[in-house]
């Protein structure tokens, strides 16, 4: 029988030389660098692995200590005041089926090219991922409505998006964190919309070496930095565009949203999986990958959204 060599060794040439693993290696890798949201959320699967499809997440607001002086308990017939949680509760459900599915003619010949194999096992993987992505931001979104923000239950910071993006929108940013008790440097990271990073970009004090101590330069490597202590990521999930790149849509449109990780929880029932049969009918191998997942914000008054006025 003849043999070759590829990635994992020397293998025979037959069907049975197709390795699901190498395969699903190389997936779930290029899943894992696609990923943006999915990168920004609290992992719960580990909740799923008795069985179910639900997690019940309070989300938790904030509580106050009461003082009191030392001498008041010194009597001995002080007590603590105890209150009951009345959180509400998020509900993360896994009811998200994502997929991708090819036929290959030859699947072996592929994975013995470690190029060929590649390109498969990178279009595969991205596709999952952008699927999980896009299933997250929504769950942002909170309602059916393309691209418009969660005014009512998220906190609101509007600034119009026609105008350039500037050190007043800054100013208002800043306002916006500290009045409501949040702190942007406590993990919070800043997801926008192309048009606003855009904007950012050409901002001196986001983007050039004067307020940013030992920073690469933004016009050679694309790197851009913090803002307020947030990675900045800008994301094509955003309403789209009109022909000049500005926001297209209704007031109230997302322009950009800022939470903490800890705030959003995503759950997979079952990670991306490789499954394979050869076929007679398609004189091939039919290859699917799949992915069983859910996602949802919990506090939602935590995250702040940028919208359009």
């Amino acid at each position: 029988m003849a043999t070759l060599t590829t990635q994992v060794g020397t293998t025979d040439t037959g069907a049975d030389a197709f390795v699901p693993e190498l395969w699903a290696s190389g997936i779930q890798n290029y899943i894992q660098k696609r990923l943006k949201w999915g990168g920004l959320c609290t992992d719960l699967s580990s909740m799923l692995s008795s069985g179910g499809d639900t997690i019940n997440i309070p989300a938790i607001s904030s509580s106050s200590a009461t003082t009191t002086t030392v001498t008041a308990f010194t009597g001995g017939d002080a007590s603590i005041n105890y209150t009951a949680p009345d959180d509400a509760t998020r509900t993360l459900t896994v009811n998200q089926l994502s997929y991708v599915g090819k036929i290959i003619s030859d699947v072996t010949k592929i994975q013995a090219n470690p190029d060929m194999m590649n390109m498969y096992v990178q279009d595969m993987g991205y596709q999952i991922a952008d699927a999980i992505d896009t299933h997250i931001f929504e769950s942002f979104l909170g309602n059916t409505t393309t691209g418009v923000a969660d005014t009512t239950n998220q906190t609101e910071l509007a600034v119009d998006a026609t105008s350039v993006f500037d050190k007043d929108d800054l100013k208002d940013l800043v306002a916006t964190f500290y009045n409501n008790g949040i702190d942007p440097r406590d993990g919070y990271v800043f997801a926008v919309h192309p048009y606003i990073f855009k904007q950012l970009a050409v901002l001196d004090n986001f983007a050039s070496w004067d307020y940013r101590a030992g920073a690469n330069d933004f016009m050679t490597s694309g790197a851009v930095g913090s803002l307020l202590g947030m990675p900045v990521i800008p994301d094509h999930r955003f309403t789209a565009y009109d022909s000049a790149g500005a926001p297209s849509g209704t007031n109230n449109v997302c322009l950009g949203l800022m939470w903490n990780p800890k705030n959003a929880f995503v759950a997979y029932s079952q990670k991306p999986k490789v499954m394979s049969q050869l076929s007679v009918d398609f004189l091939g191998t039919k290859m699917a990958v799949s992915s069983t997942y859910g996602a949802v914000v919990g506090n939602r008054s935590k995250v702040i959204c940028l919208t359009q006025v």
